[in-house]
């Protein structure tokens, strides 16, 4: 009786190298927080060596700004709508003041009793009251105020997210270790710092409270 022997199974190194790319994309996917990065890391070794992992570690950021950028576009808009609604309100009521002290000249030509002409007199330091305590109400909740520094806050967001872009961009070309390494220049000495600052900013008018606010209204994205 003939034993038949089993087949070795070759794999040759272009099978091998793309098994290899299968794995590292695996890894690479996998990745959704700086922590995950550190634990598919080696120990004391580099968590970011490869352009791969630096491109999503930059994608991290650009999240976090995006997510964040988007509760101030809602208290922005929030505070445009408040202001507009409490101006355009002291516009009418102006309006309804000039054209009643207009007619008023005739209305007590018209009026004689004395109960009559002192509402027609009261009239006018009613809707000046009104006034004067809509635009107090203005300057004390400062809309304007709030609304140019979150413009500010919005530029240096804006800034930060095109340095990282721009980063991944290079990131996208990169051939060999020297370039890496000069990417990586390129991103602590520019890219980085713009980011920091941009979440110190945002530190300081993105509360915890504002998560639970406008959370629902946020449509989260992963793309840019």
């Amino acid at each position: 009786e003939s034993t038949r022997s089993p087949k070795k199974v070759t794999i040759t190194e272009s099978e091998e190298d793309s098994l290899k790319t299968t794995e590292d994309e695996e890894s690479v996917n996998s990745i959704e927080t700086n922590h995950d990065l550190l634990n598919n890391s080696e120990p004391f070794r580099p968590a970011i060596h490869i352009p791969e992992n630096l491109y999503h570690n930059i994608k991290l950021k650009l999240t976090s700004l995006s997510n964040r950028d988007k509760i101030l576009q809602i208290k922005l808009a929030r505070y445009q709508k408040k202001h507009e609604n409490l101006n355009m309100f002291i516009i009418l009521v102006s309006t309804i003041l000039g054209v009643y002290e207009t007619f008023r000249v005739k209305i007590d030509d018209i009026i004689e009793t004395q109960f009559l002409d002192v509402g027609t007199n009261l009239v006018p330091i009613v809707l000046s009251g009104i006034i004067t305590c809509t635009a107090s109400i203005i300057k004390l909740k400062k809309y304007q105020e709030k609304s140019d520094n979150i413009h500010l806050i919005r530029e240096k967001v804006s800034v930060a997210r095109s340095n990282l872009k721009t980063v991944q961009e290079h990131l996208l070309f990169c051939k060999n270790p020297d370039e890496l390494r000069q990417i990586k220049k390129i991103y602590f000495k520019t890219s980085f710092d713009s980011y920091c600052q941009a979440q110190s900013y945002l530190d300081k008018h993105v509360k915890e409270i504002d998560y639970h606010k406008y959370g629902d209204q946020i449509n989260y994205s992963e793309k840019f």
